[in-house]
């Protein structure tokens, strides 16, 4: 599945009719997103890699909680590389490459890796993001002022 819009959709649509097993769908509701991450067995996201993130993408945080791995490629300064590194919580590429296609090809060999790092991912989240986390480093610098 592949689910998203974007400049390159149109490409995109064109180029996986040749796939019997991929399927372009349309972005989802907010309300349906957990389950649509969840349904996963992995998480692709492209970054343009000459562009260094200013604010981390809220759906990188969603992938994660989703307790499956992701593969991402973006720019090596970006701290959703730095993020994606700390929890293990799968591969994070700096250049479009024949590595990537290799590693995809790999993946079905290397499930129970794969299930450790969607676990690792979301206990990251849970452990560094979660509401009652945020608010609790808020308030404690809140009260430190």
């Amino acid at each position: 599945m592949v689910v998203g819009d974007g400049s390159q959709k149109d490409w995109l649509i064109e180029s996986i009719e040749q796939f019997d097993n991929v399927t372009y769908f349309p972005p989802v509701t907010y309300e349906e997103l957990p389950n649509l991450l969840c349904s996963a067995d992995i998480h692709i996201l492209f970054q343009k890699i000459d562009v260094i993130d200013t604010v981390m993408p809220s759906k990188v945080l969603g992938m994660m909680a989703s307790a499956k791995p992701s593969i991402i490629i973006g720019n090596n300064k970006s701290e959703v590389k730095q993020i994606l590194e700390a929890a293990k919580g799968g591969f994070y590429y700096t250049e479009y490459n024949e590595k990537i296609v290799f590693d995809l090809e790999r993946l079905s060999e290397r499930k129970e890796e794969l299930s450790v790092m969607g676990s690792n991912a979301r206990e990251f989240v849970i452990e560094n993001f979660s509401k009652d986390k945020i608010l609790s480093k808020f308030i404690n610098k809140m009260r430190n002022l």
